[in-house]
C-alpha cells in the first residue's frame, strides 16, 4: 500500500534500472545516509532524468520505506515523509511501516524524530 502522491514531479527517467546485489564493500544509503555493510542486501540503480545520468545505491529498508511512502525526490525520502508529516499535523501513517523488519521502524521513527528536533530546534 502506498500513501497517496502530491509529487511535484510531472517526468519520469528516460531509462531507469535497479537490482538487488550484495555489498563486497562497504557503501552509504543515499536515503538514510547510514552504512550498508559488506554481505548486506541492497538496491543498486542507474538511470537519466532530465539529461543528466545518475545511479543510486539504497538499503532494503529505505527501498521498502519508500515504495509504502509512494512519490518521492531519490535522496529526500526522510525529508519528505517529515514534511508530510508536518503538514498533516498527525502522526506517521501505520502504512508506513507495512513490510518493514522492527529495524526498519526503528529506523523510520530515529530518523524522523532526528530531523524533526533537528527542525523544531
Amino acid at each position: 500500500m502506498t500513501l497517496q502522491c502530491s509529487c511535484y514531479c510531472d517526468e519520469s527517467p528516460q531509462f531507469y534500472c535497479e537490482r538487488t546485489v550484495t555489498a563486497r564493500k562497504a557503501h552509504v544509503c543515499e536515503e538514510c545516509g547510514e552504512q550498508i555493510q559488506p554481505d548486506e542486501r541492497y538496491i543498486t540503480g542507474s538511470g537519466k532524468f532530465d539529461g543528466a545520468f545518475f545511479t543510486r545505491k539504497v538499503c532494503l529498508q529505505c527501498e521498502q520505506l519508500g515504495q509504502n511512502f509512494g512519490c518521492y525526490c531519490l535522496g529526500a525520502l526522510y525529508d519528505e515523509i517529515l514534511e508530510w508529516g508536518l503538514e498533516a499535523g498527525s502522526d506517521l501513517p501505520p502504512e508506513l511501516f507495512d513490510g518493514l523488519s522492527a529495524a526498519g521502524a526503528a529506523k523510520l521513527e530515529r530518523l524522523v524524530l532526528n530531523k524533526l528536533e533537528a527542525t523544531c530546534f
